[in-house]
């Protein structure tokens, strides 16, 4: 009976992934991509010469207007750890064009300069239960967070 089940999502399994489309050789040959933008991951002498951005010394008022926007419940935020800011970077993938035409070019991207902050907290979800504590990296570039993982 098992082995039956198995072979029965194995089977459905098989269909479904037949249903994902594949790009052609034409559109593979017609995909352009202008690479002025993107490039492998910035060498410690680029880091050091960047613009980061101007330092977010009210990152602490920055983090709690991204928690009252994002969170489904900021009242009740507890147990809130907020790092201070370290110069980082971030890499945005090339489009998966550029991959295409540069097979052998895994690492390029395009490299943004900011200052990251680390932040830990427990707080409700939907259901109203606790979801455990997590941490987030939010990503501020001149009073702005541009990226948050």
């Amino acid at each position: 009976m098992m082995r039956i089940k198995l072979i029965s999502v194995l089977i459905v399994l098989l269909l479904i992934s037949g249903c994902a489309a594949m790009p052609t050789m034409l559109e593979k040959e017609q995909a352009t991509v202008d690479i002025s933008d993107y490039g492998p991951c910035p060498t410690i002498s680029e880091q050091a010469i960047a613009d980061y951005g101007q330092y977010p010394s009210d990152y602490e008022e920055i983090v709690h207007d991204w928690i009252n926007r994002i969170f489904f419940d900021p009242q009740s935020v507890y147990d809130l750890t907020i790092s201070k800011p370290v110069k980082a970077w971030i890499q945005e993938p090339a489009p998966i064009e550029f991959y295409i035409q540069n097979p052998s070019h895994l690492d390029f991207g395009k490299t943004y300069y900011s200052y990251r902050v680390s932040v830990t907290c427990n707080a409700k979800n939907r259901m109203g239960g606790y979801v455990g504590r997590k941490t987030f990296k939010l990503h501020i570039r001149n009073g702005i967070i541009i990226k948050s993982d």
